[in-house]
């Protein structure tokens, strides 16, 4: 790797308007629909609801930015370490994923008042996993690195070219740290998400089956 071949760095404006975009558009498809039936109406009508969707909506905002802030770091070690490197690192993501979303426990629960609830919080979070691929692959992608500048140490340090490794090392370092920060960043707002619906989603909500209900729903 060398030190001269950096990515250009991501402008503000691209960061600012990805955060923004994700953001409204967790907004939108957490609250609309939300008086489609009774118990999503009553379930959205709660205070804990609009603090859910405002955190979810910061979450995968978040995500957005950090993601997209570390996408030429990324990059960068992606073409080091090679492509099939960086496609296991990248596969590595949504396979975690689908074993957390398979065999894992269900913190929200499917039985979400909101109507099809489970169906978007699972939709924010894929949004949100999208953008956090880069720092969660860079990761991977840093320890490849690692190995393979092991096996060259010793002969560096004969051939007088310590210093370029060095350089290289030190600047795995601060990448390291940098995924890290951004995907515990994210992962922590996102565990506020799920927490801010913790306390409206374990409230029991029994449907209702009487003929009136199902008059007042025909007529919203």
């Amino acid at each position: 790797m060398q030190t001269a071949d950096r990515s250009p760095p991501v402008s503000d404006r691209v960061v600012l308007l990805a955060t923004l975009a994700s953001a409204g558009t967790t907004l939108l498809l957490l609250r609309l629909g939300s008086g489609h039936t009774l118990a999503s109406r009553r379930f959205g009508k709660l205070p804990e609801f609009d603090v859910w969707i405002w955190i979810y909506a910061a979450y995968v905002g978040t995500a957005a930015a950090l993601g997209i802030a570390s996408f030429p770091a990324f990059w960068r070690l992606a073409r080091t370490a090679g492509r099939h490197a960086a496609a296991r690192a990248v596969a590595a993501w949504p396979v975690l994923g689908a074993l957390l979303f398979l065999f894992g426990p269900y913190v929200v629960g499917k039985d979400i008042p909101l109507w099809l609830g489970f169906a978007r919080s699972t939709a924010a979070n894929v949004i949100a996993g999208v953008f956090i691929t880069p720092s969660f692959a860079g990761l991977l992608l840093v320890q490849t690195r690692l190995s393979a500048l092991a096996r060259k140490t010793a002969s560096a340090a004969n051939e007088g070219k310590a210093g370029g490794l060095i350089v290289e090392l030190s600047w795995l370092r601060t990448a390291m740290l940098r995924f890290l920060t951004t995907f515990a960043a994210a992962i922590t707002i996102g565990l506020l998400g799920i927490g801010a619906c913790g306390s409206p989603c374990s409230r029991s909500i029994p449907p209702c089956t009487s003929p009136s209900c199902d008059f007042s729903l025909s007529v919203a």
